[in-house]
């Protein structure tokens, strides 16, 4: 999660939404399995998977970010 703790460590003023299947909570922040679960709209995303899951998830991102 070092993406994640670095953007908490430059103090960013934004709400973060962590996105992971399998963790309920990252570095203190409520996790979502989707973007889709988000209750707020998204403005930006950092995406750090693996290649090969890359086009799968690009279809949620398409409909989840405002």
């Amino acid at each position: 999660y070092n993406v994640l703790k670095n953007i908490v460590e430059s103090k960013y003023k934004g709400n973060l939404f962590p996105i992971n299947l399998k963790a309920e909570e990252i570095l203190g922040y409520k996790s979502y399995k989707s973007v889709l679960d988000v209750p707020e709209e998204i403005d930006i995303a950092i995406i750090v998977i693996p290649g090969k899951f890359v086009n799968p998830i690009a279809k949620e991102f398409f409909f989840g970010i405002g």
